[in-house]
């Protein structure tokens, strides 16, 4: 064997390209040829923006492919020991935990990324009081709402009627 860089291993190492063998036998028998490695792209992942979630909400993990070798085959792995193996992973956590993607193309390349999803703290009303315990009819009640967690505010309140009223919170009794 006589490999294009002099080489005389039956088999080297090499990257993409294209690379020149001879190969000879005992007998003074030749014979050349060339050998051609295929070598696509490095497999990179673009991820998907994550969201903050409340308690009970779902996120949704995933992240775009390029290089490599169509088809690829995905492993997903959370810190509280959930797993899938589609290229989009749909999760609940009821606090903050870490995801990790594996992305293994049809060559056995891969790629990783690490997810991290933030959970909200629980939305809690800590008290509701008004500004006069008796009122007219139509007359203007404020209510005051003391709360803590979810987003951190500002927040909103949503009456019987479905009605969504913001902060400061005012209504009108009938």
């Amino acid at each position: 064997y006589v490999w294009g860089n002099g080489d005389t291993n039956d088999s080297i190492q090499v990257s993409g390209g294209t690379y020149n063998l001879t190969i000879s036998d005992a007998k003074g028998c030749r014979e050349e040829t060339q050998v051609v490695v295929d070598a696509p792209q490095d497999i990179q992942l673009v991820p998907d923006y994550i969201a903050p979630i409340c308690i009970g909400g779902t996120a949704t993990l995933g992240a775009e492919v390029m290089g490599g070798s169509d088809p690829y085959n995905y492993t997903w792995q959370g810190d509280d020991g959930t797993t899938g193996f589609d290229h989009v992973f749909y999760v609940s956590p009821e606090s903050d935990t870490d995801y990790y993607l594996t992305v293994t193309d049809d060559n056995g390349c891969e790629a990783y990324h690490d997810f991290s999803v933030t959970v909200k703290p629980p939305l809690e009303i800590l008290s509701v009081t008004i500004n006069q315990d008796t009122v007219c009819e139509n007359a203007a009640v404020r209510l005051y709402v003391d709360a803590e967690g979810g987003n951190g505010g500002p927040y909103t309140l949503q009456l019987q009627d479905g009605q969504v009223i913001p902060s400061p919170f005012t209504i009108y009794p009938q």
